[in-house]
């Protein structure tokens, strides 16, 4: 029963977790902190939590973190990190360029009936982030987000993101209603999904509905739609039930899409309708370690040539 509400527009209630000084630190070198940065919020075992009419900005790192709770209403808020921001940090040493590094804005960690609704966030990684653990103390400890929704929402910065803290599973999930990206192309994909080696877990359940994408890109690799590569080598991470319906994108700088199941513990069930990418690298699609698919209504057309092509059709 903890309410984090502000008076009036969100913009005029902030939460200021002044990052500059963390994020060069960070940038500076792995050992010029000797201490965890901190988050700018963050809910611990906690329940019936709304935060609303808020700006919350530059973390040092995540900026809200929910960890192990449950009844959630996130709404009518921001969450910011944003390159404008970080521009107007000191640099520390001539030549540096500061970025808002690991600035996640929303991380529903092992937490259960989250709502989070007309939301803005900009940031320097995930906009939102569902996750579960790492390794084996993720498996031990061997609680999922479940039953979370995010809704008519703008978000702006990377992607919406399923792991790659899985360990212990992550499951009914769904992003509706939204937009990502901007025109400047600060989002790198609509949805990621990713897990690593020894991470195991799961991965089920998911929806994203009635999404439009802007520009995607990044500079470190090409920016695919849709990027799910999930690989846990001796501690596999299974996949199934992954629905992609209704979504636009107007320009990625890779593929439309990349869907590689572990090959451990391949993925089941894949069904993607009505989905348009504009999109400029080759091949379009790719599928590997996937057991059960369907491609229906897509642009670009699956090739013939395709690792998809044999999942195209309805059921």
């Amino acid at each position: 029963n903890v309410a984090i509400v502000g008076e009036g527009r969100a913009e005029e209630s902030v939460i200021d977790g002044r990052g500059c000084f963390w994020w060069a630190q960070r940038l500076s070198g792995k050992d010029a902190l000797p201490f965890c940065r901190p988050q700018l919020v963050n809910f611990v075992s906690s329940s019936h939590i709304e935060m609303s009419a808020i700006t919350l900005k530059d973390p040092a790192f995540w900026n809200t973190h929910l960890w192990n709770s449950s009844w959630i209403h996130v709404h009518d808020a921001n969450f910011v990190a944003s390159p404008a921001d970080a521009g107007r940090c000191a640099p520390t040493k001539p030549g540096e360029k500061i970025v808002a590094v690991n600035s996640d804005g929303i991380d529903v960690d092992s937490s259960k009936h989250v709502l989070i609704e007309r939301v803005y966030i900009h940031a320097g990684d995930d906009a939102v982030a569902c996750k579960s653990g790492m390794n084996v103390p993720g498996q031990a400890f061997n609680v999922s987000p479940q039953n979370v929704t995010v809704r008519h929402s703008v978000l702006v910065s990377n992607d919406f993101a399923i792991g790659s803290e899985c360990s212990g599973g992550c499951e009914d999930i769904s992003l509706l209603d939204s937009t990502i990206s901007d025109a400047a192309g600060s989002a790198i994909d609509v949805l990621r999904l990713k897990s690593g080696e020894g991470r195991g877990g799961y991965i089920r359940n998911i929806l994203v509905r009635n999404v439009t994408a802007l520009n995607l890109q990044n500079k470190a690799r090409p920016s695919d739609a849709f990027r799910c590569t999930v690989s846990g080598g001796s501690s596999p991470t299974p996949v199934s039930n992954i629905t992609i319906q209704d979504v636009h994108v107007v320009q990625a700088a890779g593929m439309a899409g990349q869907f590689l199941g572990d090959p451990k513990a391949k993925w089941t069930g894949l069904y993607i309708r009505n989905v348009s990418v504009g999109n400029r690298l080759k091949p379009d699609w790719e599928c590997s370690n996937i057991e059960d698919g369907h491609f229906v209504d897509v642009t670009p057309a699956v090739e013939p040539s395709s690792s998809c092509a044999k999942f195209v059709g309805d059921l």
